[in-house]
């Protein structure tokens, strides 16, 4: 989809992940909550469907979600917009593109991307952020397998429908050259530590009763998640689906393409912390910073066919496009086709009540085989 060459960018992917990271751990730490791109965009849209076109054809949506996921959104989209239309500045200071220059408007490619990566992350009620990253770090054994499965699927798909960006003929190295720009030290440690900063003043100084304290968190957790994923380049289709171009001499592997490592990085700052902070000291203490629950996913069915269709939906979207939902929400104002036909997705499993569908279960009352209705699945796994 992408026609452009991407640089190996070690430095700003590491500062990237450690914004990422830190931005899920205190999600944690301090709302209780898990910072799942897909479960903010899903819920923020439904709630706002409910609002402005619910009719009886509808199936009305029963869930309650709190303001913080509302304010998390806005965090996207605004830092999104402010990224945008300093991306000269930002760039220079960053010593990185911020977004691609060119993006390959394959409709039918975009639009099936979209509904994929929605009905999947939607089925599946996690995506990269809300699995890989913060269900990974907990050693969660339904997220595990959903990582296990979209990433090599996303990995297969980019080589086989060759999304893949090809090899520019000056580079000759398996992994690309490091960029000859400079980042400033100083831009990239202040848009990784004041939001520290920011999280310790509201922690002291608004009591844990304050009506506003979570919605205000939750827009901060938005700012710096969406911070860490421009900076770490994952706001960039090319650079995503880089990551997929495995140096693997075999098909569907393709040698004209160039792996980019970069995104590693994004483990090393992002994942590997957070899954210490949690071993050492979220599992143990289960407490927020107020002393509330943290209010984890609870489901632990394996073996569940909405875990498993929606993690391959989720990597066959992911691995045509490069897009996940956490991105596509920071540069929605590139990739506004793809961010309605994502929303479609969700919508479409969330009022359909497709995820309510059990097959192969004893009906209670008559010991009969269900094959195939209705058993009220709740989303209480939603990353």
């Amino acid at each position: 989809m992408v026609q452009q060459w991407v640089y190996f960018t070690p430095i700003q992917s590491l500062f990237g992940g450690i914004a990422i990271g830190s931005s899920v751990f205190h999600c944690l730490f301090l709302n209780g909550a898990v910072l799942g791109c897909s479960g903010i965009f899903h819920s923020v849209i439904t709630q706002l469907i409910d609002v402005l076109f619910k009719t009886p054809f509808w199936i009305p949506a029963d869930r309650r979600e709190s303001a913080w996921k509302w304010a998390s959104f806005a965090g996207f989209l605004v830092v999104g917009l402010v990224f945008k239309l300093a991306e000269g500045w930002f760039g220079s200071k960053l010593g990185v593109q911020l977004f691609d220059s060119k993006y390959d408007e394959n409709l039918w490619l975009v639009l099936g991307a979209g509904l994929s990566v929605g009905l999947g992350t939607k089925l599946a009620n996690g995506c990269t952020s809300g699995h890989m990253l913060a269900g990974f770090s907990r050693l969660s054994p339904r997220s595990l397998l959903a990582t296990m499965v979209f990433f090599p699927v996303a990995v297969l798909v980019a080589n086989f429908a060759r999304t893949i960006p090809t090899r520019d003929v000056s580079q000759t190295s398996t992994i690309a050259s490091i960029t000859t720009e400079v980042p400033s030290w100083a831009t990239l440690v202040l848009l990784t530590v004041i939001p520290f900063l920011l999280y310790g003043i509201i922690a002291r100084f608004l009591g844990q009763n304050w009506w506003g304290r979570k919605a205000l968190l939750g827009f901060l957790f938005g700012v710096h998640f969406a911070i860490g994923l421009t900076l770490s380049g994952m706001t960039k289709p090319s650079k995503v689906l880089s990551f997929f171009a495995f140096p693997l001499h075999f098909y569907p592997f393709n040698a004209d393409t160039q792996w980019d490592l970069s995104l590693a990085m994004v483990i090393v700052g992002g994942l590997i912390p957070n899954m210490v902070l949690w071993q050492f000291h979220l599992k143990r203490n289960q407490k927020t910073a107020y002393g509330d629950s943290l209010d984890l996913p609870t489901k632990t069915q394996l073996l569940d066919w909405r875990l498993i269709v929606g993690s391959i939906l989720f990597g066959v979207g992911w691995g045509l496009s490069g897009i996940c939902p956490g991105p596509a929400m920071v540069n929605f104002i590139n990739q506004w086709k793809f961010f309605l036909m994502m929303a479609l997705g969700g919508q479409i499993i969330e009022r359909t009540g497709v995820a309510n569908i059990e097959f192969g279960k004893k009906d209670e009352l008559t010991g009969s085989i269900n094959n195939g209705t209705k058993q009220g699945y709740q989303a209480i796994d939603q990353n």
